[in-house]
């Protein structure tokens, strides 16, 4: 009788509690310097697509936009650059099996996440996790349908997906160094924003300018080793937890949840506490605020939006920009928030690949080519992300 091979895996309960920390940490980071949501498929789309200005252009919102579009590149390069450093970590074992993986599926895969992310005003990153831990309504609702979405899909495209023979509840060294390596990066973030706030350097415009996109750059950074260490980077992971305990009961992965319960309630936690300090630098001033187009896009005052209202205070927050510039926890919830959710989540069960681990992996696999030529893997990421832009430029504004 000939046996058969069946594929198993482990799950990594730990590592995602504390990856989804790292997350949070990365993410309320940028929150905190620059008043913007890490929504990685905003990042992609305004690369590609920059954002026209709702009125007639000042210097100060063209400024504003220069700026933004910066940091948006920037905090992408930090995301590959965080999924080099996991390969180079890992001396190039950190690599995803791709067998099973068509190009027809994985352009699929891609137009779908774009078209939908386009939609719905963000994706996983931007809804799920920033959205969710403002309490947003609009990324609750997203969040859920994406995810019914997803998990739907997945039922019915399970592929070969292992069965989880156990439960590692203990970091191993590898994993061990990638939190080392986010609490390295995300203090020393935190010690150049203090910095910028000593007064000589607070009027130094040129010098907060470098600040402000150096911040959005190690966020990504922080955010995409928080990502590899989650394990989110992995499809058969992500798609392990999706098909749920109920009907696969063998074939379902928890590192997603508990990635989720050490990301969400943190950054939930960080958020309520950056609003209260935000409303005390904010109480004795007068400010206007315009409603935003959706939770994910910010809105601008028209002093200069590198500087807060009140630069004498130590606990202005956002620490690098107007404190009019936040994210807004409401918004309505139409037919393109629910299409597009539906559409994201339907290209993330597919492949079980969302925009952030997208980039993660384009860099863990780029560090393959150039160490031992694998062009493959880099190859499958490169469509992916081609595919998922040209989604996004096919929904009309």
């Amino acid at each position: 009788m000939t046996s058969i091979d069946i594929p198993s895996t482990t799950a990594h309960p730990l590592a995602g509690l504390v990856g989804g920390a790292g997350i949070a940490l990365s993410s309320s980071l940028l929150l905190y310097a620059s008043g913007r949501v890490f929504g990685v498929s905003g990042f992609l789309h305004r690369t590609v697509s920059p954002q026209s200005l709702n009125s007639s252009p000042t210097t100060t919102k063209v400024l504003a936009q220069s700026r933004n579009r910066l940091g948006d590149a920037f905090a992408l390069l930090g995301l590959g650059i965080g999924g080099w450093f996991i390969g180079r970590s890992s001396s190039g074992s950190a690599t995803l099996a791709l067998s099973g993986h068509t190009l027809v599926g994985t352009v699929a895969a891609g137009l779908l996440s774009g078209i939908g992310s386009k939609l719905a005003g963000g994706c996983t990153s931007g809804h799920m996790l920033s959205g969710v831990s403002r309490l947003s309504r609009r990324s609750i609702v997203a969040t859920g349908i994406l995810g019914l979405s997803s998990s739907l899909v997945v039922q019915f495209n399970q592929g070969s997906l292992p069965v989880v023979v156990g439960h590692a509840w203990v970091l191993n060294r590898f994993e061990k160094y990638l939190a080392t390596s986010i609490l390295i990066v995300l203090s020393g973030s935190v010690a150049l924003l203090k910095v910028s706030q000593i007064r000589p350097l607070r009027n130094n415009t040129r010098y907060l300018s470098a600040v402000y996109v150096l911040v959005h750059f190690l966020s990504g950074i922080g955010f995409g080793i928080s990502l590899g260490l989650s394990g989110v980077v992995s499809a058969t992971r992500v798609q392990g937890f999706l098909v749920t305990p109920f009907r696969h009961p063998e074939l379902f992965d928890s590192t997603l949840g508990f990635f989720g319960l050490g990301a969400i309630p943190l950054a939930s936690g960080l958020y309520h506490l950056a609003v209260k300090l935000r409303n005390e630098s904010q109480r004795a001033e007068k400010t206007t605020q315009a409603t935003p187009a959706n939770d994910n896009q910010a809105v601008y005052n028209e002093t200069d939006p590198l500087f807060t209202s009140d630069s004498s205070s130590s606990c202005s927050v956002p620490y690098l920009a107007s404190k009019d510039t936040w994210p807004a926890r409401g918004g309505e919830i139409d037919r393109r928030l629910i299409l597009g959710s539906i559409l994201f989540g339907a290209g993330w069960g597919l492949r079980g690949i969302c925009p952030g681990p997208a980039v993660v992996n384009l860099g863990t696999s780029l560090y393959g080519v150039f160490t031992s030529g694998r062009l493959l893997d880099s190859s499958y990421w490169t469509v992916w992300l081609l595919a998922f832009l040209a989604g996004g430029k096919i929904v009309p504004k």
